[in-house]
């Protein structure tokens, strides 16, 4: 049996043998290649109103598709790692399971040539024994090398418990493709975990890897910064179109400030249940019109669209939005005074025999107007603990404030506030007209989102606003 018969798992045969009938060797097919074939077919039947079953569709994949000779190593592993169709993992996989045939072919050649081997022949599952305190390191090009030399290993009291052969694994360099993968995984280390790609530059990083991994070029700045971060965004591509071939998907566009102060413009799809970025652009030369953006999916701004449905509520010319600036003047006073923050965060903390939770205020986000209903929901929250703290420590709070005369009338202001029913009874129902348009925002911004679900979510907006008849007197 071959060594690389796991190969067969991805492949299906017939039975019958390739080529001459003299041949051992049987056809095979790509699992996944066929998959693609009867995936297309059902498209096409689906459009032109035909009807047929599946082992026809399988059968006529497999005449649509040249028979590959069944011999893992030499046909069905290489077609893993060219196939453009396979999972990332399989074709990932191929790749060092060749290494590890030619891992074992240079240790059967080894035993051959020397002395019978002490240990089991090396595999992926087999664990290296410990190599010996000041073995030199073998920087030979091939792949397992024996050293002549004894590991002793020891327990806790100094005893021997194991002594043979050690097998030191070098890699071999040459030919530039395992440098070119160490390039392409450091570039990414760098990537994931945000280190500026000036890290390459410092001499301690060369030292490391010319000791830690000897035969290696470390490679500089200018090799990660250029070609190598076009290859890897070149491979994400590449796989971003393998991924979303043939599926439905959902665009979507959102734009933001990055900490440069660049105005950018990104470009999303949802396949699959899963978000892909696609693009990112810089327009901050640009102007902000819709004639600049007629790329973007029209689905993909409804989340945009119903944050401005919020702020044209709140822009109502209706007496009880009056109370929202009063709420934020509130808000306001207690987080830029420290002393009147800790007397109210006091009181929070003797609810329920001093075991009560802090909560903070927070202050809305101009450009996120559903973080109107989050500020004002806190607030409500904190109405019991607000008052009480003015009902106990008045004067304490009026001389947090300051010495300043316009200060203690600015915390008299805010007391006069906190001490309306009116302002309460408003802020509460102005919270329950945003909280419907708040979740609906937060359903129509996620990255798994549907066209039933903007469906829904608009039809159930409707339903709530139809329902409610009438304005609630506080407010109107």
């Amino acid at each position: 049996m071959s060594s690389l018969s796991w190969a067969w798992e991805y492949f299906y045969t017939d039975g019958k043998t390739h080529g001459n009938a003299k041949s051992s060797t049987k056809n095979a097919w790509c699992n996944t290649c066929i998959k693609i074939k009867v995936e297309k077919s059902e498209s096409t039947d689906r459009l032109l109103g035909r009807f047929h079953t599946g082992e026809e569709r399988h059968a006529a994949a497999m005449l649509a598709i040249a028979p590959r000779k069944g011999k893992p190593q030499q046909h069905m592993v290489p077609h893993l790692i060219a196939c453009d169709h396979v999972l990332e993992d399989i074709e990932a996989r191929a790749p060092k399971e060749l290494d590890r045939v030619r891992h074992e072919a240079a240790l059967c050649k080894a035993s051959d040539e020397n002395t019978p081997l002490a240990h089991p022949p090396l595999s992926r599952n087999n664990t290296l024994p410990s190599f010996p305190p000041r073995t030199p390191f073998n920087t030979s090009s091939s792949s397992l090398n024996m050293v002549d030399s004894t590991t002793t290993a020891q327990d806790d009291d100094g005893r021997v418990v194991k002594k043979g052969k050690v097998y030191m694994v070098t890699h071999n360099w040459e030919g530039g493709i395992l440098q070119k993968q160490f390039n392409c995984n450091l570039a990414l280390l760098l990537l994931a975990t945000g280190s500026s790609r000036n890290f390459v530059a410092n001499p301690e990083y060369d030292s490391f890897f010319r000791k830690w991994v000897p035969g290696c070029s470390p490679p500089e700045r200018r090799v990660l910064a250029g070609p190598m971060l076009d290859e890897l965004a070149e491979s994400a591509e590449a796989r971003l179109k393998k991924k979303v071939q043939g599926r439905l998907v959902t665009g979507q566009c959102d734009g933001w400030k990055n900490a440069a102060k660049h105005s950018i413009v990104g470009l999303m799809i949802t396949a699959d249940s899963t978000v892909h970025l696609l693009q990112t652009h810089n327009v901050s030369d640009k102007a902000k019109t819709g004639d600049e953006l007629l790329w973007i999916v029209q689905q993909g701004i409804l989340y945009a669209q119903l944050n401005l449905v919020v702020g044209d509520i709140l822009k109502l010319k209706l007496p009880a939005f009056e109370h929202v600036k009063n709420a934020i003047e509130v808000i306001k006073w207690f987080n830029s005074h420290s002393r009147a923050l800790g007397i109210l965060n006091a009181e929070q903390r003797s609810v329920n025999g001093g075991t009560g939770t802090v909560l903070a205020l927070f202050l809305p986000v101009i450009t996120r107007w559903t973080t109107h209903f989050l500020s004002l929901w806190r607030l409500c929250a904190l109405e019991k603990c607000i008052c009480a703290a003015w009902l106990r420590r008045e004067d304490e709070l009026i001389a947090a404030a300051g010495t300043k005369q316009d200060a203690k009338d600015k915390a008299m202001e805010i007391q006069a506030i906190i001490e309306d029913d009116g302002f309460w009874k408003a802020i509460k129902s102005i919270r329950d007209i945003l909280q419907p348009l708040a979740v609906a925002a937060n359903i129509l911004q996620a990255p798994t989102t549907c066209m039933y679900h903007v469906l829904l979510t608009l039809g159930n907006l409707y339903r709530i606003f139809k329902m409610a008849t009438r304005i609630p007197a506080e407010i109107a």
